[in-house]
């Protein structure tokens, strides 16, 4: 699976590297970004793609 982040739609709130900081982090502007080599199929990364307020985060198979 590959997850991404929509950076215009990211409005750095933190729930997603609060709850799957083992995928994401913040990025220069404190919004999130997927980090590189991370495990996308953790349980958390289901956690922080419905606590995503809007929306910004994606996967596709």
């Amino acid at each position: 699976m590959d997850i991404y982040v929509i950076q215009k739609d990211c409005t750095a709130c933190g729930a997603c590297f609060s709850i799957c900081g083992e995928v994401f982090e913040p990025n220069d502007q404190g919004k999130s970004e997927v980090r590189p080599g991370s495990d996308d199929e953790l349980p958390c990364v289901m956690e922080a793609i419905f606590a995503c307020p809007t929306g910004a985060i994606h996967l596709d198979d």
